[in-house]
Formats: structure tokens, C-alpha cells, sequence
């Protein structure tokens, strides 16, 4: 959560992405909202995976992938 708040607010004062029409507030809460949510999806998803043996990575990289796509989409 702290590496996704410390790049929220880099984005936020670089105005990455187009967002230099919104004012600092609106860009810091956009990106704080963008980042926590994405960090959140990440979470949840490593913690499905545990439960998945290492020696399993095409397994593990296939739940990944279709777990976070369509989360990332609702997200974006």
C-alpha cells in the first residue's frame, strides 16, 4: 500500500497521463484511487494463489491472468 500511495502521488505531480486538466486534488484522489484498488486486486489475487504449489507456475501464471483481467477492465 505504501509503494501504491507513493506512486500516486508521483503521478499526481508529474500529471501522468493527461490529467493535468484536473486540478492536484482531483489528479491525487483519481490516482490514489486507481493505485489502492489495483494494489487491492493484486492482494486478493496472490492470496487465492498460496494455496497453489510453486513447482505449478503455468498454473499459478494461468489463474493470474484470469483472475486480474477482468478486474482490471471493471477497474479501467
Amino acid at each position: 500500500m505504501a509503494g501504491a500511495t507513493f506512486m500516486a502521488v508521483l503521478l499526481s505531480a508529474t500529471t501522468a497521463l493527461g490529467t493535468a486538466s484536473l486540478p492536484l486534488v482531483g489528479r491525487l484522489v483519481y490516482w490514489l484511487t486507481e493505485m489502492l484498488f489495483g494494489a487491492a486486486i493484486i492482494g486478493v489475487i496472490l492470496w487465492f494463489i498460496r494455496t497453489i504449489p510453486r513447482r505449478r507456475i503455468y498454473l499459478r501464471t494461468a489463474i493470474v491472468a484470469a483472475q486480474a483481467t477482468p478486474l482490471i477492465l471493471v477497474m479501467v
